[in-house]
């Protein structure tokens, strides 16, 4: 809402909100503003340039290259790209007797390689243009089929060069 800067909004539906006068509200940050002038700019341009559709748009041609890209290379019944436009996942399942944390290791080792740092998320932002989308499409053209090249051959503990990812939150079976 400010670009980064420190700022919270409280809303709700108008027949709460019109008492909202009646409450004393106070924050760590009540009279710091720098923040109120940075979420008004960002407010200003987020309806300029109706970035909402413009994050739905770019991120719709995200998923769906993504997708295009997995079918092509036969991957999307392990690896699929799904969510909102705006912020879509990549998603493993287990193939070939790996796990997919083994497998998302190697995809983040290989992303990482070639410069590009993602976690599986796509949170789209207005600096991501036309540009940077291709260029993680053409990272993921690279990435996607050697991966699955690897896979298919059983080499991926000896093309891995990190130990395998684990979870940070265990769920305990009792």
């Amino acid at each position: 809402m400010a670009n980064g800067f420190p700022i919270s909004a409280l809303v709700g539906k108008r027949k709460y909100m019109k008492n909202f006068d009646k409450v004393f509200f106070s924050g760590t940050h009540g009279s710091e503003s720098v923040s109120i002038a940075a979420s008004l700019k960002t407010l200003e341009k987020v309806t300029k340039h109706n970035v909402p559709s413009f994050l739905k748009k770019t991120g719709k041609i995200l998923m769906e290259e993504t997708n295009r890209i997995l079918n092509y290379y036969n991957l999307s019944s392990y690896i699929k790209c799904s969510g909102h436009p705006s912020w879509s996942f990549i998603s493993f399942k287990t193939k070939y007797g790996y796990s997919v944390n083994q497998i998302k290791s190697f995809w983040l080792q290989e992303m990482f390689e070639n410069n590009i740092i993602n976690l599986g998320a796509h949170n789209m932002s207005y600096s991501h243009k036309i540009k940077e989308i291709s260029k993680l499409l053409k990272v993921y053209e690279m990435v996607f089929p050697k991966m699955d090249e690897i896979l298919r051959k059983k080499k991926l503990s000896s093309n891995l060069k990190f130990k395998t990812l684990k979870p940070i939150i265990k769920i305990r079976n009792n």
